[in-house]
């Protein structure tokens, strides 16, 4: 499909300009949507579609896509932000297109390190949204240095919880497509219930588990972290927010490692130094 939407788009966007996706941010088609931006010789901007369409149109403004990709639930937005110059491309007629192998050979070997590959804005709740750029190779390094701090493998299975606008998600998409690995999107039913979060992770055998400490916090504070409750959860990274945080190391340790020795609770009272 990634081949089939990149063939769609070389044919309408110039190579090194942006394209905006506006669809359900936690998706498997988004992911084939951005590996397919990328083979067009372009880079991709998530859009939140839940953000007021004045909100969008700065952002488009700001970002002046030569095409947005959208699902059908988003239609309408997209067609109502989407500025003069701009083509709206339905994904599913996008991943219908046949594919043009030789423009895309042609196009990969021009990509460099430096090309950009995303753009994530801001949610601009404090003002106006601000982009921020990520090269081709940016991502690379993170992704490669990420997998090896953390020691991820094929067998490591990532619970995503982050739509895929929200920076935290990078460590969903990269990590797992690189190693081959499986990625879980959690429904936002299980995110917005403790006790139903707990049963899927379990149920779905995730051992990686990123999460915004206030996140975390809620469902601690729930009760629902019971002794072994998550046997099979090896890495639970917080990120995302600056702040306080109260856990106590018995009740990660218990909760979530299956060996007490690799349990460590950090206590970080102003991480920013402010």
């Amino acid at each position: 499909a990634a081949q089939r939407i990149a063939s769609s788009l070389s044919s309408r966007c110039a190579r090194n300009t942006p394209v905006a996706v506006l669809m359900n941010p936690r998706s498997a088609e988004c992911v084939k949507i951005f590996f397919g931006v990328w083979a067009a010789g372009c880079f991709y901007a998530p859009l939140d579609p839940m953000l007021p369409p004045e909100r969008l149109k700065l952002i488009m403004q700001n970002l002046q896509p030569t095409a947005i990709i959208y699902d059908e639930e988003s239609r309408a937005k997209a067609e109502a932000v989407c500025p003069d110059g701009c083509e709206c491309v339905l994904w599913s007629d996008a991943a219908q297109s046949p594919v043009d192998a030789d423009k895309l050979a042609q196009i990969r070997q021009t990509v460099t390190p430096d090309h950009l590959a995303a753009i994530l804005y801001t949610s601009g709740s404090t003002g106006i949204p601000k982009g921020v750029a990520h090269t081709q190779g940016s991502l690379m390094a993170y992704t490669e240095e990420t997998i090896a701090r953390y020691q991820f493998t094929e067998n490591t299975v990532f619970g995503n919880q982050s739509p895929f606008f929200y920076a935290n998600s990078i460590i969903d998409i990269f990590p797992p497509a690189l190693l081959g690995a499986k990625a879980c999107m959690i429904p936002a039913t299980a995110l917005s219930f403790p006790k139903t979060l707990v049963n899927y992770l379990r149920q779905k055998g995730v051992t990686e588990l990123t999460m915004t400490p206030s996140s975390f916090v809620q469902v601690a504070n729930s009760g629902v972290l019971t002794e072994n409750c998550l046997p099979e959860l090896e890495y639970m990274i917080m990120s995302g927010e600056a702040g306080e945080m109260y856990v106590s190391s018995p009740m990660v340790s218990q909760a979530y490692y299956r060996d007490e020795e690799r349990s460590r609770a950090v206590y970080v009272a102003d991480p920013l130094g402010q």
